[in-house]
């Protein structure tokens, strides 16, 4: 039983594994957080002339950054 147990163990452990660098080859963290996106986005949005496209900008990566 016990031999058991710890085989049901080592499978879940290495899924888990698998799952995390999963996230990592997709560029998100832990919990599924994207990293790093936030700064190119707000270079890009500071170099725009016309600021209104800011708005829309903002929107569409918020939008991304949710989507399951």
């Amino acid at each position: 039983v016990v031999d058991k147990l710890l085989e049901d163990l080592a499978i879940v452990v290495e899924d888990e594994k698998e799952r995390e660098r999963v996230r990592i080859v997709e560029g998100k963290g832990k919990k599924g957080m994207a990293r790093g996106d936030s700064a190119a986005l707000y270079g890009v949005a500071g170099s725009l002339p016309d600021k209104s496209v800011v708005v829309q900008l903002a929107e569409g990566f918020l939008n991304t950054l949710y989507k399951a």
